[in-house]
Formats: structure tokens, C-alpha cells, sequence
């Protein structure tokens, strides 16, 4: 199926990459090559305020911002972990007018993961 008149397995994609106290967003082409990687940290958000909801947004926004600056106008997500941020990076990626083809959460979850040890 062609999106803007891309296959889908060519459309770049952006890593929402969700920890406890920061977010990061990668963006790569289909074939893996990086095209361009943001963080609350360099608009400003420091400390734990980089997991907020307006981080993850400023730093979709302008994401978003450099990928239609460079042409790109359709994308593929990855999201992988949680915090607050992770809907409202994506908020921010559609503000800038970017169309989201696909969402997908590449979270590993260790179900036998077993548990700490006792200190």
C-alpha cells in the first residue's frame, strides 16, 4: 500500500524512547540510517521536568518541525516505554503536520522477570 506514494516498508520512523525521567525521540529511515534525534533537555526541560506532558510536546513539535524541513511529511511511530509524555509526543509530531501511517509499541515486557533481590 503507498502512502504520499511511499511503500510502507519505506517510510521512515520516529523512536519515541519513554524512561522514568526522560524522553527521546530518534528518527531513522526505513533502511536504519539516523536522519535526526531530539530531547526535552535541548529545549530547555531539565531534570525530571523532561518527562512532562509539555516536554514530550515542544520536543514533538520540533521534531516534527526538521522532518517537513527536510521533506518528509509521512511517518511511522515506535513507542518504547511509558512516562507522561507518551501521547502528547505524538501530539506534537501532528502539529507540525506530519501524518501518522502507524503507531506501534515495541515495549519489552519480561513476564517471568524475576524479582529483586533483597537488600
Amino acid at each position: 500500500q503507498l502512502f504520499n506514494g511511499i511503500a510502507f516498508k519505506d517510510l521512515p520512523y520516529v523512536i519515541l524512547k519513554l524512561h522514568r525521567n526522560n524522553t527521546k525521540l530518534i528518527a531513522k529511515y526505513a533502511d536504519g540510517r539516523g536522519i535526526w534525534h531530539n530531547a526535552p533537555s535541548y529545549h530547555g526541560f531539565l531534570n525530571a521536568k523532561k518527562r512532562t506532558n509539555v516536554a514530550g510536546q515542544v520536543a514533538g513539535l520540533n521534531m516534527g518541525q526538521k522532518l517537513r524541513g527536510l521533506g518528509i511529511r509521512t511517518i511511522r511511530v515506535k513507542i518504547n516505554g511509558f512516562n507522561s509524555s507518551r501521547v502528547s509526543a505524538l501530539k506534537g509530531l501532528i502539529q507540525a503536520g506530519i501524518e501518522i501511517v502507524c503507531v506501534t509499541d515495541v515495549t519489552i515486557v519480561h513476564f517471568d522477570w524475576p524479582q529483586r533481590a533483597r537488600k
